[in-house]
């Protein structure tokens, strides 16, 4: 994406640019009066940092980038800069750390500050604060004298969303506030008693896409109005990275580089305190927490009451300021993804502030008052500096209470349930891939050396144990526990306010089990496991495609400059084979077969089961023969196998013992899979953003993206899919395009739906599914009896189905279908909406997937009751051939937040092996 240039000429609400002459003359005159200045003190870099010297030796924000934070809405590259600047000015009080590099290049930074002493110090430092973090053998004097030396870490985290600009333009004035203010007593108590990490812009990839976009539509002055161009941001908006993900909701999966660096940093300090810095529509305030119910459940009463007095800190301090602020009300806790919670669960205090945003550098409210870049910079740059002098004052209560957490977290995995065991199953390394995922958390996880039994039933060696008497868990608990019960009084709440056809109060997802969603088998353990085993490694989890910079964080073996090219792996051989190599499917499968198919190496799949030499193979298993691969292909096999952890079994015969032979029209030639993946407006962004990921960076499956209103335009006969992500896109398509569409479908391309986008499929003027989406239960004719009933009077006759707010719906396959191959006969899917699709009938197509019966609908999240019976046995994931092509339609996003790695999987059914079958 564009970068924009950085800019040195500040761009204030209501003034223009000048002449050339007039700057000339400003500035000389500014140098003139910074030369008068006291050379003891340096200017204070905004009109609100007053009455504080500071030492002229650090670098203000003007003199390093040549404008006010507060004029200007900061490019990232400049926030880095800064930060740069501030470190090399100051080492001796900051530790500068390059955590991640995004998608698109750009450095993201960690900034420690603290005392001489405790900088130089710096290692010694966190070894104690690690010692603090896993106090199991911990002694009570060693943890008092811990407690009574060690600071208190407070992590200030800014702009995750990239739209959201204030809290970014805060961080560069408090880096400075902190190092340059001088004989400042709130400062020295937070130098004297914390160390504080500041981490300016964690998504500067989406800020860069606003910076472009609103520079782009804005005139000579700044306009404040609600529907000015400035803040109407195009398709995706600046809230995204640049695969479009919501980065404040991948900490604990990690899919995204920012993500992966930040929890690592993170990690490595331990923090006590962290807060996330947003913003929110321009009308509203600023809020702090406590937040609102439904809190996690696994957050202590000891926490919940630090909540209530930094709260209360920041309050009196906007009470003396005269700014409005609220408490509770919107924000939840709930789900452990976001960057409060996430922390929460591992023993910090994690909050979000919310600021009202400008989108730009004036806003016009609804009252009439003007909301300007400056105020939102000034308000987060108050609160976040009010909430660092708390830690400071409360410092030996925070560590307290962190190491009574962490303790209190071992205790209680030494009762009921001891440990969660992790079944390689039919796809090991999607199994390694889920237990790296938890090591990456800081969660221990064991890997089996030898078989053991539990229960009657033996494990296989290599099984992975996550124990529970272990400090972190409380975040194990919450990624694995089958259910996260929600706050009884909130969830009838919402049974009220769904009667009264009122929307809940949800805020997000209600269920999240990792297992369930990576079709993983998790077995709950009532014993501790004392077979011997090795721990998981925390090792990134990232990409297996190097398409793009952003490499950062993958261990130095995996990286590989040159664009477009798979990491390299060790080398790796296969023995000779006379007719050739079996691949069962799984997700190792998918990924070896997406990296040969684009290298021109042919490959087959079984359409239906066979057994060779006694051993059962299912549809979708891959053959690679011997004679059309040959020496070099057989090569890029092994590779390909030992990369991605794929099982292969040579074939010395093609005489099966049963099933489809070798040979058979059943064992059909996969083409070489060319994707066009439909973006931009109608689809939404999120799931245009986390399908792309799955395909270019999960599976390493290069993708040709071509915008809705240019469809038309595009030589479809170039592709063997059309994938439309989620949206409604009957505003870009008109009946020339979907003609055209369904004239590629019926010379054999394959169109792939998923959630609304399958909506719009059903339409009568589509006609591509032979279904329809559902409305709710019509309901009977009311009585004319008298008195009337209220509410069954005033309830629409026809409406949407009852909502399902985000959860994880067991879905039954048909197995002898090559597009169920590696679902096991059943899977969790994440379902979040009102779609219901009718089954289709046998004479239009196949349901490949349909919910389960009632009484096994719901494996976890909350499904109101009247919601069920109309969701079990509708269909999930549904073909429909037309003329020699097909349509493959899932009721939900297969790819949700890029990490439900069983429907995603499915997802690759449809897109490798749906254009054979």
């Amino acid at each position: 994406m564009q970068t924009p240039e950085p800019r040195t000429r500040s761009m204030h609400p209501h003034t223009s640019p000048r002449p050339t002459s007039l700057l000339a003359t400003a500035l000389l005159l500014g140098l003139a009066l910074l030369a008068a200045q006291p050379p003891l003190a340096a200017q204070a870099p905004a009109t609100f940092l007053t009455g504080t010297n500071y030492d002229p030796a650090v670098p203000t924000p003007q003199e390093v980038l040549g404008h006010a934070p507060t004029d200007v809405i900061t490019p990232p590259e400049e926030i880095v800069r800064y930060i740069r600047a501030l470190a090399d000015a100051v080492p001796a009080r900051t530790h500068l750390v390059e955590y991640a590099e995004s998608w698109e290049g750009r450095p993201l930074v960690l900034l420690a500050i603290g005392s001489e002493d405790r900088m130089a110090r710096i290692a010694e430092v966190q070894q104690g604060l690690a010692r603090l973090a896993d106090p199991r053998g911990l002694g009570a004097e060693e943890e008092a004298r811990l407690v009574a030396e060690l600071p208190a870490v407070t992590a200030l985290a800014h702009s995750i969303h990239g739209n959201e600009i204030t809290p970014a333009g805060s961080s560069l004035l408090l880096a400075y506030h902190l190092l340059a203010a001088r004989g400042d007593p709130e400062v020295d108590r937070i130098l004297a008693e914390s160390i504080v990490l500041i981490d300016p812009v964690q998504n500067p990839d989406g800020r860069a896409r606003f910076v472009t976009q609103n520079l782009l539509a804005r005139g000579p002055v700044a306009d404040p109005d609600p529907a000015s161009a400035e803040r109407d941001e195009p398709w995706p908006g600046g809230r995204s990275n640049h695969y479009l993900f919501d980065l404040n909701r991948d900490w604990y999966a990690g899919t995204q580089p920012e993500s992966r660096g930040r929890t690592r940093a993170l990690l490595a300090w331990n923090p006590h305190v962290v807060v996330d810095l947003h913003e929110m529509g321009g009308n509203s305030t600023y809020y702090f927490p406590p937040s609102a119910v439904p809190g996690n459940p696994f957050t202590t009463d000891r926490q919940r009451e630090l909540f209530d007095h930094f709260g209360r800190e920041n309050a009196a301090l906007f009470d003396r300021q005269g700014w409005p602020y609220f408490i509770r009300e919107i924000f939840d806790s709930f789900y452990p993804g976001y960057g409060a919670s996430w922390p929460t669960a591992l023993g910090a205090l994690g909050k979000t502030f919310e600021q009202a945003s400008p989108r730009g550098l004036a806003f016009e409210r609804y009252d009439g008052t003007l909301l300007t870049y400056a105020d939102g910079v000034e308000r987060n740059f108050r609160s976040a500096f009010r909430t660092a002098l708390t830690s400071a004052e409360i410092r030996a209560e925070l560590l307290q209470a962190f190491v009574d957490f962490r303790r209190s977290a071992v205790r209680e995995g030494e009762e009921g349930t001891r440990a969660y065991l992790l079944a390689p199953g039919r796809d090991p390394a999607l199994a390694l891939r889920l237990a790296r995922t938890l090591a990456w958390n800081d969660i221990e996880v064991l890997r089996t050396d030898e078989p053991f039994t539990h229960d009657d039933r033996t494990f296989e060696a290599g099984s992975f144990v996550v124990p529970l008497d272990q400090p972190g868990a409380r975040l194990v608990r919450n990624l694995l526990d089958p259910e996260i019960p929600m706050d009884s009084a909130f969830v009838e709440l919402q049974r009220e306010r769904r009667a009264q056809r009122l929307s809940d109060q949800i805020y997000d997802v209600t269920a999240w089990n990792l297992a369930y969603l990576w079709n993983v088998e998790s077995v709950a353990l009532d014993a501790p496991v004392t077979v011997a085993s090795t721990p998981v490694e925390a090792v990134p989890i990232g990409p297996i495609f190097a398409g793009l910079p952003g490499t950062a964080g993958r261990p130095e073996e995996e990286r590989d400059p040159r664009p477009g090219r798979l990491a390299p792996t060790p080398p790796a051989t296969l023995p000779d084979a006379t007719v050739g190599y079996l691949i069962p499917w799984n997700t190792a499968a998918a990924a070896v077969a997406a990296e040969l198919l684009t290298e021109g190496i042919a490959l087959h799949a079984a359409g239906q089961p066979f057994v060779l030499d006694g051993r059962a193979f299912e549809p979708g298993t891959l053959l690679a023969r011997s004679a059309e691969i040959g020496e070099g292909g057989r090569a890029l096999l092994a590779a390909a196998a030992a990369r991605h952890g794929a099982e292969v079994v040579p074939a010395e015969s093609g005489f099966v013992d049963d099933g489809i032979s070798l040979g058979s029209n059943q064992m059909r030639a996969l083409p070489e899979p060319r994707v066009l993946l439909v973006w931009d407006s109608p689809a939404q962004s999120l799931s245009a953003g986390a399908t792309r990921w799955v395909l270019e960076q999960r599976y390493g499956l290069p993708v040709t993206v071509v915008r809705a209103n240019s469809l038309g335009r595009a030589d479809l006969s170039r592709f063997t899919v059309v994938v439309l992500p989620s949206g409604n896109f009957a505003s870009a398509f008109g009946g020339g395009d979907v003609d055209r569409l369904r004239r590629w479908i019926q010379d054999g391309g394959t169109l792939v739906t998923m959630a609304e986008s399958t909506r719009w499929a059903t339409r009568s003027d589509v006609g591509f599914l032979a279904t329809e989406a559902e409305a709710r239960a019509e309901r009977p004719t009311p009585q004319v009896a008298q008195p009337i009933d209220l509410l069954e009077a005033i309830t629409p006759p026809t409406e949407a189905p009852e909502p399902v707010s985000g959860a994880i719906l067991r879905v039954e396959f048909d197995a002898s279908q090559v597009l169920a191959a590696g679902s096991d006969g059943s899977m969790g899917a994440m379902v979040r909406g009102s779609r219901i699709f009718t089954p289709l009938t046998l004479d239009r197509g196949t349901n490949i997937g349909v919910y389960a019966p009632l009484d096994e609908l719901v494996m976890s999240g909350i499904v109101w009751e009247e919601a069920r019976p109309q969701l079990a046995r509708k269909a999930f994931l549904m073909r429909q051939g037309l003329g020699r092509g097909r349509v493959i339609a899932f009721a939900e996003d297969p790819t949700f937040r890029g990490y439900v790695e069983g429907t995603q999987l499915l997802f690759m059914n449809a897109v490798l092996l749906g254009p054979a079958f």
